[in-house]
């Protein structure tokens, strides 16, 4: 029988024969000798294959064209519409414009399309031919394209709009980003504060991307709002407006991902933890990762330097931002009982260095005779020191004892948890011997205040 046919005449299905459904006489009863065949296929409703789904896939592929062609005219309407609200061009450069145009070799114009097309296909792949004659996806053949794309300056209209936006700030709100920084967890920092502030005061046109976006200043004045006393909304509430505000920022800039959207990302999560919405913040805490592996901030890249202007402030924003969300994933997933995302394997970039880590905390030898106004310069009595720095080091050596214990304890074996806890230990022993005394887990706590707590005892807590 055709395998596109489901009906048999009825002397085939006597004879459980196999039919190929032919008129007026199958291939089978022809063979026999016979003249004709009878069907019942109308009795118990049998039909042929439909194929209902082929005529459904047509309507959805003219959908589609007449929606790419609507988009195309409305696209083209606007563009002219922008070009009308502008200064008219001169005859002289319309014709400079047609002459450039026509002195445009053909050649150069089908070698430019063509790395257009091979990096699109890199990153999103595209239907060949397989052995069997049919088409398949194989799916993009590398992501390093998008990895240099994202890199760009944008050039769709959407996100030259969102970046060259103005806003005004109010005095509340500023005081909101003073409260951000001033209260920010010193682990989880995603932003390099001097460095945002003057991007914040420049005009529109001159902020850089990745340094800076409409979407982290809500974001930072979520928190802020967080740590507001004086507000009259209730605390459940608090925050919620630029929250969803950041949110949909956050939404146009995973189309093409920078700094700011892993900055964004993180930020929300810690926003959301506040809020005791974990589900939110283990969400978001996973887009600031795979943003932070899509762009390859885990890993050293000399070959931006030639693509992007100030790299060594972009450098130091990516290890902030890298590190801030490493800190978040292993403190997110240990509070949620979940293994964490990144590895220590995937890592080859170092801590952040001496440009962003300059707002160092300032820790009180409790050892020290109390003398009346103390001069902070004064080593006897203040270090100063990165508690990323030092933090990370840290959680790269409880990193694999915690994901053992997360993947692979089991309660019926103390045993292998007691091994586990015995390598974490001589570990974290052998790291307390290379540090400055101030530095060290054992620590003395001052009594007065938590200021000589010991970083590391303090991180534990």
């Amino acid at each position: 029988m055709n395998k596109r046919s489901r009906r048999a005449c009825n002397s085939c299905k006597s004879r459980k024969k196999r039919c190929d459904g032919r008129e007026p006489v199958c291939g089978r009863c022809a063979e026999r000798g016979l003249s004709g065949c009878t069907y019942s296929h109308h009795l118990d409703r049998r039909r042929p294959f439909t194929k209902a789904y082929v005529d459904s896939l047509t309507e959805q592929i003219k959908t589609y064209r007449n929606e790419i062609k609507r988009l195309r005219l409305q696209s083209a309407s606007s563009g002219s519409i922008e070009r009308s609200q502008s200064e008219p061009l001169s005859n002289s450069s319309q014709d400079e414009d047609t002459e450039a145009a026509s002195d445009t070799d053909p050649k150069e114009k089908s070698i430019a399309a063509a790395s257009y097309w091979d990096g699109r296909i890199d990153r999103f792949g595209k239907l060949q031919i397989a052995n069997d004659g049919t088409f398949r996806f194989f799916g993009p053949r590398s992501i390093m394209s998008f990895l240099e794309h994202g890199t760009k300056t944008e050039d769709d209209a959407l996100s030259q709009r969102r970046m060259q936006a103005e806003f005004s700030l109010s005095n509340l709100e500023r005081h909101f980003i003073d409260l951000y920084f001033a209260f920010q967890n010193a682990l989880f920092i995603f932003v390099w504060k001097r460095l945002f502030e003057r991007e914040m005061e420049l005009p529109p046109a001159s902020r850089r991307r990745g340094f800076f976006s409409i979407g982290l200043l809500r974001a930072i004045l979520a928190v802020g709002s967080l740590f507001y006393n004086d507000s009259e909304e209730s605390i459940a509430t608090r925050g919620d407006d630029y929250a969803s505000m950041a949110c949909y920022h956050l939404q146009q800039e995973v189309k093409s991902p920078s700094l700011t959207t892993v900055q964004i990302a993180g930020i929300l999560a810690i926003f959301y933890v506040y809020k005791a919405k974990d589900e939110l913040a283990w969400y978001y805490c996973g887009i600031a990762v795979t943003t932070s592996y899509t762009l390859g901030l885990n890993v050293e890249n000399e070959a931006l330097q030639s693509r992007i202007q100030d790299y060594e402030a972009y450098k130091e924003v990516s290890k902030i931002s890298f590190w801030g969300t490493y800190f978040l994933d292993k403190a997110l997933n240990s509070m949620l009982g979940r293994p964490t995302l990144l590895k220590s394997s995937s890592i080859t970039c170092t801590v952040p260095g001496d440009i962003g880590l300059r707002e160092f905390d300032l820790w009180r030898d409790p050892r020290s005779p109390v003398i009346s106004g103390p001069s902070p310069d004064d080593a006897r009595f203040y270090r100063e020191y990165s508690q990323i720095s030092f933090t990370t080091e840290l959680l790269i050596l409880v990193e694999k004892p915690l994901d053992a214990l997360y993947l692979f304890f089991k309660p019926s074996d103390p045993n292998n948890l007691e091994l586990v806890v015995r390598k974490a230990t001589t570990s974290l022993i052998e790291f307390e011997a290379s540090l400055p005394y101030f530095m060290r887990l054992n620590f003395l706590i001052a009594k007065d205040s938590h200021n000589g707590v010991s970083p590391g005892l303090f991180f534990f807590r």
